[in-house]
């Protein structure tokens, strides 16, 4: 009968670690996703102004990939008195009207530009401080493919739509290798 109970105990406690470790794999399995979704592709090679007055130089192979990944803040004030959707959904609509135009030159003279909105949704840190909103990391969806090797001279400048007025915009430059 002792032998029974030890057995039970047994089955008991292997139930117990086997849920434990279904859990600790759904959990690594969500940050995992998480983490896909809100990291950018690629090295950081470069981080510069978003005015377009300065420019980073960039080496790559022909079929390199850059990525480019905003960091800016804005006033809040500026949109809806109401806070909740309505304010979030003015701002995403100020920011669909915004455009990060950016653009690499090679040795050999060619220009490569692309244009999108600088945030795509996915961010790696937002915070709302004192009526300024924070976006650091925030993911675009500009990418250009480099037609040659070589040294790029590779530069952004972000248009906001006028109820933005954002400041501090950094641009990161992250390149990822062709699959070779």
């Amino acid at each position: 009968m002792a032998g029974s109970k030890t057995f039970a105990g047994f089955f008991r406690s292997c139930g117990t670690a086997l849920v434990v470790l279904v859990t600790l794999t759904f959990v690594c399995a969500i940050f995992g996703v998480v983490y896909y979704f809100t990291s950018p592709e690629g090295e950081t090679v470069a981080v510069l102004p978003a005015n377009g007055q300065n420019a980073a130089n960039v080496a790559g192979e022909p079929g390199d990939t850059l990525h480019f990944v905003l960091s800016y803040e804005f006033p809040l004030h500026t949109f809806t008195v109401f806070g909740g959707s309505v304010r979030e959904r003015s701002i995403a609509r100020a920011l669909r009207n915004s455009t990060l135009r950016v653009s690499a030159r090679s040795p050999s003279g060619v220009v490569v530009d692309a244009d999108c909105a600088p945030y795509n949704g996915r961010v790696g840190v937002k915070s709302d401080v004192m009526d300024t909103r924070s976006l650091s990391d925030a993911l675009t969806d500009c990418v250009i493919t480099l037609p040659e090797a070589g040294t790029y001279s590779v530069s952004g400048m972000v248009t906001w739509s006028p109820e933005i007025r954002a400041t501090s915009e950094m641009l990161e430059v992250r390149r990822a290798p062709a699959a070779r």
